[in-house]
C-alpha cells in the first residue's frame, strides 16, 4: 500500500493518511508526506515537487513489480 499526501493539504487533513497508515494491517505499506504540498500533489505544485512525487511512485512500483 502506498499513501501519498501533501502536509499542507487543507481539504483532507494529513492526519487522516497517518491514521490510515497506522491502522492498515498490511506489512507492506509506505506513507509519503510532501512538505508544503497541498491536496493535489501531482498538479498545481512546483515542477520539482511533482517530479519528486512521480519518482516516488515509480520507485515504489519498480520495487513491487520486479521479478524475483
Amino acid at each position: 500500500m502506498l499513501i501519498l499526501h501533501g502536509d499542507a493539504d487543507i481539504v483532507i487533513d494529513p492526519t487522516v493518511s497517518k491514521f490510515l497508515y497506522e491502522q492498515a494491517t498490511s506489512q507492506d505499506k509506505t506513507l509519503k508526506l510532501y512538505p508544503g504540498s497541498y491536496h493535489c500533489i501531482l498538479e498545481g505544485d512546483t515542477d520539482e515537487n511533482i517530479f519528486t512525487a512521480i519518482n516516488d511512485i515509480v520507485a515504489w512500483l519498480d520495487a513491487h513489480t520486479t521479478p524475483k
